[in-house]
């Protein structure tokens, strides 16, 4: 049904309204904020409807939570603390006016949780399908956690299981960045969220910081029921070592830390969620994936890629 596009932005003025006096948010022009950080952190990312979700009327409230938590998990990736987000919408005549209310509930709900304010944006009609995107700002405390600071025998880890989003785990999306501080302060030397596959997204790093890896077969954590799902569903075509590799949107952090360091960081490790060391950064010549068997094959680090 057509909506009101100024009594839309007063209900988002209404649900986003904080008494914070180091903000001016959603009601003029622009959105006034005070800069009290030398380093801040940019981030921004869209979803579009065919493309990144479904089932609109069925998903909104986890799609609106996927919105928030996506660019949650770039400032996560780099060490840092959310502070404030720009969020735009374009709308068909067609949306569903109680799933479009979930959604705002559920970018409100997950920007609650990790404590991100949204202080303005942008509203338009839409002639093809819902189109949603996030601009959010943050900062960092110590030195930013980049791609490009991997060294030649540092272990590699992750901090979660992969392969979750053959399930839609990659719709409740759990940023990580209470861990991410916490190793900014203990001293990492490389991340990157895993958005688009395990491979790709540690091929990066491979990029960046001119260096190759071997990752260990045994170590790969995967989600026992996404393992069992691909093994009972032969149309997926692909084992489920190869699910967790190149499928994405784990949302999990993929980090490097000096080998003589992994023992301190495993034994002073403060979160339950498990760390998994899945393997090594090498001088190459070529990336490889150490078998079962003890045998070495080489890998290609591959990743989805959008095509235009």
């Amino acid at each position: 049904m057509p909506i009101n596009e100024f009594s839309f932005i007063e209900n988002l003025k209404l649900k986003f309204n904080y008494s914070d006096p180091d903000f001016i948010g959603i009601g003029d022009d622009c959105a006034i904020t005070k800069n009290t950080h030398k380093q801040q952190l940019h981030s921004t990312d869209c979803l579009v409807e065919g493309i990144h979700f479904e089932n609109f009327d069925e998903n909104a409230y986890d799609i609106g939570w996927k919105l928030v938590g996506v660019n949650l998990s770039d400032i996560a990736a780099m060490g840092g603390f959310p502070s404030t987000g720009l969020l735009s919408f374009a709308i068909p005549d067609k949306i569903n006016l109680s799933a479009l209310n979930s959604m705002i509930d559920g970018i409100a709900d997950c920007c609650t949780k990790y404590d991100l304010k949204i202080i303005g944006g942008d509203t338009s009609k839409s002639s093809g399908p819902i189109f949603l995107n996030l601009a959010i700002t943050g900062y960092v405390d110590n030195k930013p956690i980049l791609r490009d600071g991997a060294q030649v025998g540092d272990d590699i880890y992750v901090t979660g299981k992969l392969g979750g989003s053959l399930l839609s785990r990659h719709y409740k999306v759990n940023p990580r960045l209470k861990e991410m501080q916490w190793l900014s302060s203990f001293g990492i030397n490389a991340a990157i969220d895993v958005s688009d596959g395990l491979l790709g997204d540690l091929g990066h790093i491979c990029e960046n910081s001119k260096c190759f890896v071997t990752l260990i077969e045994n170590n790969i954590p995967i989600h026992d029921d996404a393992a069992k799902l691909i093994k009972d569903l032969k149309q997926f075509n692909k084992t489920p070592l190869e699910g967790a590799f190149t499928d994405g949107e784990d949302f999990e952090i993929i980090f490097t830390v000096p080998n003589n360091k992994s023992e301190e960081l495993i034994n002073n490790w403060p979160f339950n969620d498990k760390l998994y060391c899945i393997g090594n950064i090498t001088a190459g010549p070529d990336n490889s994936l150490e078998l079962k068997s003890g045998e070495k094959i080489k890998l290609e680090m591959k990743s989805f890629e959008h095509k235009f």
